[in-house]
């Protein structure tokens, strides 16, 4: 494998930058177009509700706990595995079209009406959309440490992501717009096929680099990550200033 020279690290390419935040483009639409309108779907204020509203959020929150659960083994997952691709693309390349499949599936309820098989159907297409969705970013996120080459790649980068995912919350903002004109399935399989080059037109530029990898003898098993987050600085922060956003109580 071609080696960075001094030239490559203090001149990264741009389009390293830009495929990367195609990524983020894509899984902030979905995110904005889900977060803003599945309640909405599927209560309603003025309507027929699909789905019973006394325990639509007992349901929403044992998925989510159950979504949080997983989480961590992803990510160890993700660290331990060994391919050539590397260790962040294979997971990457396979939930990328799972993702867009149960983001479609997420507006298609079996029954017509308020009925609690709607529930049901809601929460396992849920946990599985936000299982696959985990499979994706998870890796995602990770691999940005190993793509930039020092530390001013690294804020570009970001700042490109940070862009793009804002554009992404612009484009999932135009989501009335289109239900309105072509109702919720419809609106979903727009969203889901133009989003769904986003995920895998990166795969043509990015390359995971094994050099700036931590050693496998220097990382940590599956318990003492958890502890060391635990017990970090960052997390004891976020959890002692904890403040609910727009973004987390959707």
């Amino acid at each position: 494998m071609k080696q960075a020279t001094f030239a490559d690290t203090q001149h990264p390419p741009l389009k390293t930058d830009v495929f990367y935040a195609l990524i983020a483009l894509g899984s902030t639409t979905f995110w904005s177009v889900s977060s803003g309108w599945l309640v909405y779907y599927y209560l309603p204020p003025e309507g027929i509700s699909l789905a019973p509203a006394s325990t639509y959020g007992i349901v929403m929150f044992v998925v989510y706990v159950i979504h949080a659960a997983l989480d961590p083994s992803i990510g160890y997952l993700s660290d331990h595995t060994r391919s050539r691709w590397g260790r962040r693309l294979p997971f990457m390349f396979a939930s990328s079209l799972p993702v867009s499949v149960f983001f479609v599936l997420l507006w298609t309820p079996p029954v017509r009406g308020e009925s609690s098989w709607n529930l049901v159907y809601l929460g396992v297409v849920m946990l599985l959309y936000k299982v696959a969705f985990s499979i994706h970013q998870i890796p995602y996120r990770a691999l940005l440490p190993e793509l930039a080459l020092t530390d001013h790649h690294r804020v570009r980068m970001s700042a490109w992501y940070a862009g793009f995912q804002l554009v992404g919350m612009i484009l999932g903002g135009f989501a009335g717009l289109v239900i309105e004109n072509a109702g919720y399935v419809t609106a979903s399989l727009i969203y889901a096929g133009a989003t769904l080059p986003l995920f895998y037109l990166p795969f043509l530029v990015l390359r995971e680099r094994p050099g700036r990898q931590i050693a496998p003898a220097e990382r940590l098993d599956f318990r003492q990550s958890i502890w060391t987050t635990l017990r970090g600085p960052a997390f004891l922060e976020r959890v002692m200033n904890y403040e609910p956003s727009d973004q987390q109580s959707a």
